[in-house]
């Protein structure tokens, strides 16, 4: 990719939406996308957006709904892609 404008020509966006909530920490609504992308055929990628206002969390293919919960650290509660 030459620019950052290239990556959605890499990405097929998924047909459904999963809602949810977190186990643990705010009970806000969570809706996760997963998506199929050129450099990652296996796990494919993860969008997870809080409260449909903003991308919480953009990775890798884990099932988690934030970073905090994927890696059992407090400290990556703000952090949306790792």
């Amino acid at each position: 990719m030459k620019s950052s404008d290239d990556v959605f020509n890499h990405i097929q966006l998924g047909e459904t939406l999963y809602a949810s909530r977190r186990m643990y920490g705010d009970k806000a609504i969570y809706i996760s996308l997963s998506c199929e992308c050129d450099w990652e055929e296996e796990h494919g990628l993860l969008l997870v957006f809080k409260e449909g206002r903003y991308i919480n969390k953009l990775g890798g293919y884990d099932g988690h709904l934030t970073n905090s919960d994927a890696y059992g650290d407090k400290n990556l509660e703000k952090v949306v892609y790792r």
